[in-house]
């Protein structure tokens, strides 16, 4: 998954509901959460593209921001009951990880576990596979988000 891609998928979902500009820049904000190894605004502001001091303030700025409801963001990609509970970066990370998880469910059926692991049985969570993977594979967001359904549809009888 290109981090483009991953950018327009985001306005896509989120210019609805979000002002331009915030569902820009939640957009560049999610794609900078893909590429890090640990989350922390000062991370996710220096995987961004541009000038490292201004884009943390970026992300500072848009997680500090009050006007940027959360339940009106997250309304295009899942439906929330609760939405005062979740803040601006958790907002950022669950679309990462989403992300991330459908990249996984997506190199868990079409690549072998050696690509990921070396173990010859697979271990890894399909979050881990995703984190593996993302820069290995090229997987559309649709291909992902389709991925990421299907295997909540396949696993849903079986919550109760």
């Amino acid at each position: 998954m290109r981090r483009t891609e991953a950018t327009a998928w985001v306005v896509s979902v989120c210019a609805v509901s979000l002002r331009l500009s915030q569902a820009k820049t939640l957009a560049a904000l999610v794609a900078g959460a893909l590429s890090v190894q640990r989350v922390s605004l000062a991370n996710i502001g220096r995987a961004l593209l541009g000038n490292v001091k201004h884009q943390i303030k970026r992300c500072w700025r848009f997680c500090a921001n009050d006007r940027v409801e959360t339940a009106d963001a997250m309304r295009g990609v899942v439906k929330i009951t609760h939405a005062d509970r979740l803040e601006r970066l958790l907002l950022i990370l669950a679309i990462a990880y989403l992300l991330l998880c459908g990249v996984g469910l997506v190199a868990l059926r079409t690549r072998r576990p050696c690509e990921w692991t070396a173990k010859s049985k697979n271990d890894c969570s399909v979050f881990m596979i995703g984190r593996v993977m993302i820069s290995r594979i090229t997987v559309s967001v649709a291909k992902a988000l389709q991925a990421l359904i299907a295997a909540t549809k396949e696993v849903a009888p079986n919550w109760g």
